[in-house]
């Protein structure tokens, strides 16, 4: 008796079960995993299995019931592959997040750091040229408005701003 497999027979096998199961499949797996798509997409990779397989092809007694094993299989893969694809996204997102959190509270801090070394600059400065400085930043008016505040010219406006600049600008 003969142990090797025949590959022209192996061939032949193969395409009498896809023919005559191949429909079946797909039905009963689109019946079990709600998706078309998904179903011709486990079929395909039972037959590939299939034909790509080792085992000798005339062993299979039920050709049903082992293609609705291996389809479980598949499926059962399937899902095992998703809950760890989910669990991964879910542990990136969330390092993600920490990490953001991270650097928004080094920029904070840095930031707190770098306003404290402003206002301490600016504190250096007499009274009209840091409120001119402040309202042009913090408070956004034109020099003409706050020339108006101030009661000085806009030309001496701009000549504050440029001083609290240069006070500032060495942070």
């Amino acid at each position: 008796m003969n142990n090797k497999k025949n590959p022209i027979e192996q061939r032949i096998i193969f395409q009498k079960m896809y023919k005559e199961h191949s429909c079946w499949l797909l039905g009963w797996l689109t019946n079990k995993v709600n998706c078309r798509s998904r179903a011709e997409d486990i079929v395909q990779d039972i037959f590939l299995k299939l034909l790509r397989s080792e085992s000798d092809l005339k062993t299979i007694i039920e050709p049903k019931a082992y293609l609705i094993t291996m389809a479980k299989r598949l499926i059962v893969d399937q899902i095992r592959r998703k809950q760890v694809e989910d669990a991964y996204l879910q542990q990136k997102v969330i390092f993600q997040n920490e990490i953001q959190q991270k650097i928004s509270l080094e920029n904070d801090f840095e930031n707190r750091q770098i306003i404290g070394q402003a206002l301490e600059k600016l504190s250096t400065l007499s009274d009209k040229p840091k409120h001119a400085f402040l309202m042009s930043r913090l408070e956004g008016l034109r020099h003409a408005e706050i020339s108006e505040k101030l009661g000085v010219s806009v030309s001496m406006v701009k000549k504050y701003i440029v001083k609290a600049h240069q006070t500032c600008g060495q942070i």
